[in-house]
């Protein structure tokens, strides 16, 4: 882009996303004198205490991951569960999935309603089709509890949840998808561990 046809000539810019494209973007708005935004992608987490309304928590959460099959800035990521609350919260996941995609209506996968991942490079990041390009599923040592299905043909990923220890790869990037994380985390000192994640 140059001349007239450029928008970073004329205006200030903003840009949602993830890194990579921030960088190229930041390199032609520097060679303007560009003013420009960066609102880039986070980790979002859910922190569930068990005193909490665990059936109320799990809805919630499984209504941010599965919007726009969770490829939208606030769909949470990484859930941190006091362990005493985490059988009951993962069975409110599971009851709200099913809910949410009926089975006698295709579930996720089958779904007409369900969205897909926007394209192959996103869908293969996620669960890789090839040896030499492992997605994250493929990758994870975590235990997939809910879901964890793909449909290659039409780049569809069921919602999946994957309990995780500390140090596991679906930590580290955002996911930008279907998988919810859930740490797995010890019972004492739990309200200082979620709260060193939250500025972490």
């Amino acid at each position: 882009m140059d001349g007239l046809t450029d928008p970073f000539v004329f205006s200030p810019v903003v840009y949602t996303g993830n890194g990579t494209i921030a960088r190229i973007n930041a390199a032609v708005a520097a060679k303007h004198v560009t003013p420009l935004t960066l609102e880039l992608g986070g980790k979002s987490l859910v922190i569930v205490d068990s005193k909490c309304d665990l059936e109320l928590a799990a809805k919630r959460t499984m209504w941010g991951k599965v919007t726009n099959c969770g490829q939208i800035c606030v769909s949470p990521n990484h859930a941190l569960i006091s362990p005493s609350a985490l059988p009951r919260y993962v069975e409110g996941l599971k009851k709200v999935y099913k809910e949410m995609r009926p089975a006698n209506q295709g579930a996720a996968l089958g779904s007409d309603l369900y969205v897909y991942i926007i394209d192959l490079q996103h869908f293969n990041r996620i669960k890789g089709l090839k040896m030499s390009q492992l997605g994250l599923l493929d990758k994870t040592r975590g235990k997939i509890l809910i879901g964890g299905r793909i449909d290659k043909e039409v780049l569809k990923v069921e919602p999946t949840v994957v309990l995780v220890k500390e140090g596991d790869v679906l930590l580290e990037p955002e996911t930008f998808g279907l998988i919810l994380t859930i740490v797995d985390l010890k019972e004492e000192g739990f309200v200082r561990k979620a709260c060193d994640w939250c500025v972490s």
